[in-house]
């Protein structure tokens, strides 16, 4: 086992409240908003992934990051592990749009009092989650019958008779 490696608590954590966002969304996309809340999302609007229509991305105003607002008038809500996707109105026009989960800065429940800011690094594209380690197992295997075997290899025979089985005391 390689203990070199840190664990990254901040990561982790951000991973674990991007779940809450993920079951927050899921629940407004099968119940819809309560009449007085309102969800803020803010996300990095260059973020690999995201689609928005094509004169928001134009926009200056919108050249870094955006918020929307879920509340009443919000349609096609649809989340998945990696992005969720709603359509919202935008001068009047309907547009679906698609948010990656990395891509999130900010979320804000107005009714709940809850909000947390996500570390999102500035670097376009990079998908934060991406560079948790996957090859750490988080259940380490450990072979009991191999380190048993080998405490007989130590002992070369000396004291084998001592070993009583389980078995003798089973009915």
């Amino acid at each position: 086992m390689d203990f070199s490696k840190k664990i990254d608590y901040d990561l982790l954590v951000e991973k674990a409240l991007l779940d809450v966002v993920k079951n927050v969304l899921t629940h407004l996309s099968k119940y819809g908003c309560p009449n007085e809340n309102c969800i803020y999302i803010t996300f990095k609007t260059r973020q690999k992934g995201v689609k928005l229509p094509d004169y928001i991305s134009k926009d200056e105003k919108y050249k870094d990051e955006m918020t929307i607002i879920l509340e009443k008038h919000f349609e096609n809500l649809s989340v998945s592990d990696k992005e969720f996707g709603v359509t919202l109105n935008f001068g009047g026009n309907p547009y679906y749009i698609t948010v990656p989960f990395s891509a999130i800065t900010a979320f804000v429940d107005s009714i709940a009092n809850f909000s947390y800011a996500f570390d999102v690094p500035d670097i376009y594209g990079e998908d934060r989650f991406d560079i948790v380690d996957s090859s750490i197992d988080p259940k380490p295997h450990i072979d009991y019958d191999a380190n048993r075997k080998e405490e007989e290899k130590k002992k070369d025979g000396k004291d084998k008779d001592n070993i009583i089985s389980l078995d003798d005391f089973r009915d």
